[in-house]
Parts: C-alpha cells; structure tokens; sequence
C-alpha cells in the first residue's frame, strides 16, 4: 500500500515548493535576504578598503604567558605564521617593553569564494609594564616554532633618576 505523503503545514515547504515554485510573498522575502546579503558584503569590504587606504587594520593581540624567575622577566608570545622580519620589540622608557608586527594573509585565501575566517592577520600590538621599582637592563629575544621568547633582565630603578630606554 503506497505512503501517504501528509499534507504541508503553514510552517513548512513541500518538493514542490524547493524546485523553484515559492509562494510569491516567500521568494519575495527571499530575493530580499540575499540583497541584503550582498549588501553587507559590499559594506564590509569598502569598510576594509578604508581602512587600507588610511593605513589602518583591524588588530589582533597574541596570547602570551608571563613569568618572573629572580632578576629576569620571560614573555612568550604566540605569533604564528608571523615572520621575524617584521617583529618590533621596544622598551619606551625603560619600564615597558612593547611588541609589534604583521602577520600576513596567506596568498591562497586573500580573495576566499567563503565568507567566514576565524585566524588572525595583520597587524598586532602588545605592551607590557615591568614591576613597579624595576627598570629594564638588558633583553634577548628569539623566535622559535611561532613563538617570541623574550628574556628581560631586570634591574632596581634609582628614586631621582631618569629611566633610561634599552633596546
């Protein structure tokens, strides 16, 4: 005995209604959707261009992990895809020690048919301030498996005198 196919209710759309045939009102609702759609892509994108032109990008921070053992202060900052040629590590004022740089959109994903991208690029920015009495003496840095490993020595700063900036 065939199946009994039941009957559409006001909540749902028959095979007839998904081959193309939508109630007006539906495919009306519909073609709007997807204007809208295409309209916020289009304002997304010159949102981007903006940005681009006048020099700025949406940043990002990297995760880190900071620790003090005795006279030295370790920052590790997980930058991966980030090439070292385009990481700044300064220390304005000899209290803080500041890292930027730029990580770039991969070629093959720089026009993406998709829309969604959950990574991070561009440009990113992190600042540290060093324990208060402390002032910056000396720093290596490295950078190893997508992570900068900064080694900061710490000295006392003098009550009077001027923090001196290191480098």
């Amino acid at each position: 005995m065939p199946r009994a196919t039941p009957p559409p209710t006001p909540n749902t759309l028959s095979e007839h209604d998904l081959a193309g045939n939508l109630p007006d009102d539906v495919s009306q609702i519909m073609q709007k959707a997807v204007h809208l759609d295409d309209a916020i892509q289009q304002l997304a994108e010159k949102g981007r261009h903006l940005e681009r032109r006048e020099g700025r990008e949406k940043g990002w921070s990297p995760t880190f992990d900071l620790y003090r053992l005795g006279r030295y202060l370790y920052i590790d900052l997980e930058v991966p895809g980030v090439p070292a040629s385009s990481i700044q590590v300064t220390s304005p004022g000899g209290r803080m020690v500041s890292v930027e740089g730029h990580k770039p959109v991969p070629i093959q994903i720089q026009n993406p048919e998709g829309k969604e991208r959950n990574r991070a690029f561009g440009p990113f920015a992190s600042q540290f301030t060093l324990p208060e009495g402390t002032l910056l003496r000396g720093m290596e840095q490295r950078l190893e498996h997508g992570v900068l490993h900064l080694k900061i020595k710490l000295g006392r700063a003098t009550p009077g005198k001027t923090p001196t900036t290191g480098s």
